[in-house]
């Protein structure tokens, strides 16, 4: 999942980065799945990954590389 979202560009129509929760609202899942996938962390079906990189993709959505290195 994480390479597949290497080319995703962070575009939204309100002018503000796209968040993982609105990337979990539109699949119905949890923000902390949507995270999983993103960090490669846990497992997660073939199917389940490519659905939240296909959501991430419509949405626009970039993970933070900033909020990313405050996690860890």
């Amino acid at each position: 999942c994480i390479q597949a979202l290497a080319y995703i560009m962070n575009t939204t129509v309100s002018g503000r980065p796209t968040t993982l929760f609105e990337v979990s609202q539109l699949l119905g899942v949890s923000p902390s799945l949507v995270s999983r996938a993103f960090s490669g962390k846990g497992t997660l079906s073939a199917e389940r990954c490519r659905e939240i990189t296909e959501a991430a993709r419509s949405l626009g959505y970039e993970p933070n590389p900033l909020a990313q290195r405050l996690a860890t």
